[in-house]
């Protein structure tokens, strides 16, 4: 009888053949990731022999570009299967938490630079839209920009592959809060950042704590 060790292993070298990646490729890719494994030790994995943590799992699909069900899902009860979903939805919050951080800094950043030399906001003007009316106006600006051509970037986000279809048109402002509520994970004014500064501890944010809370949940 196939052990779940054995099922994930061999979902793992279907979907890292799917990508046309070596072995040694994928073992590259995960210590990339955080996850320091070689050659052999990829092999011991995809044969059942090494067994492998909940973290180590969102690790590999996450390197694979699949979710975590497709490598974990058919010998999990119902209640293991919420538990990984779930992990799995801290995992990309984090990423997209670190990438709104990121985000943000390169806005600023740009409205810091046009204050430097107002003359040129003249280079952002965009034919429907207009220019920013001053530097500390870009966010808005970018924002309208974003507005006016969002058929185009959808149709270039679905060409990418960066997409998600909602089944349910009321689906999308729950989706769109908790996006929202992520997105603010990551964003601190200064006396909010010189509060946590003056507590004497950064404590973990609540993706990280609850993230913890789940990660040994499930043991392959």
């Amino acid at each position: 009888m196939t052990t779940s060790d054995e099922e994930f292993g061999q979902a793992v070298a279907s979907y890292r053949a799917a990508q046309h990646m070596s072995q040694k490729d994928l073992a590259s890719a995960l210590t990339d990731a955080g996850m320091k494994v070689d050659a052999p030790a990829v092999s011991r994995i995809e044969k059942g022999q090494r067994a492998v943590r909940l973290a180590e799992a969102m690790k590999i699909a996450n390197v694979l570009g699949r979710n975590l069900g497709d490598l974990i899902g058919t010998r999990m009860t119902t209640r293991e299967r919420v538990a990984a979903a779930f992990s799995n939805v801290e995992w990309r919050g984090k990423q997209l938490a670190e990438s709104v951080a990121r985000f943000s800094e390169e806005v600023m950043n740009t409205g810091a630079l046009l204050e430097e030399d107002e003359d040129l906001l003249e280079s952002l003007n965009d034919a429907e839209i207009g220019r920013p009316r001053d530097a500390a106006d870009f966010s808005r600006w970018y924002a309208e920009v974003l507005r006016q051509r969002i058929w185009s970037i959808r149709r270039e986000r679905v060409g990418q592959g960066n997409y998600a279809v909602y089944p349910v048109a009321a689906d999308k402002a729950g989706l769109l809060e908790a996006i929202a509520a992520i997105a603010d994970t990551a964003l601190l004014s200064s006396g909010e950042y010189e509060a946590l500064e003056d507590s004497g501890v950064m404590v973990m944010g609540v993706l990280d704590t609850v993230a913890d809370e789940v990660k040994n949940r499930i043991v392959f």
